[in-house]
């Protein structure tokens, strides 16, 4: 017969379900290995890249409706001037 050899107690108790509390079991899917803190970091890393390229996305952003409104005042600015010449000359 096929038996099921001995696990370490590392594996066993990974395999088995977590006693947790009622309302949070709806948020956990499973269990797996433990986290390591490399992959810590590696996710710090990814988080602060994440959070910078917000940063810069929401400046570049930024920038770009202010040169945009800056070049609409200023051909605004541009036209009444002409105007303003043309009516002076005639």
């Amino acid at each position: 017969m096929d038996e099921t050899p001995n696990l370490p107690a590392k594996t066993q108790q990974a395999e088995e379900k977590p006693q947790l509390p009622d309302n949070l079991r709806q948020f956990v899917e499973q269990v797996g290995k433990p986290v390591t803190n490399r992959q810590i970091d590696n996710y710090a890393k990814l988080q602060e890249l994440e959070d910078r390229r917000k940063f810069l996305t929401t400046v570049i952003e930024a920038w770009e409706k202010q040169q945009t409104q800056d070049r609409d005042l200023r051909k605004k600015y541009a036209d009444w001037l002409m105007y303003g010449w043309a009516c002076r000359s005639s």
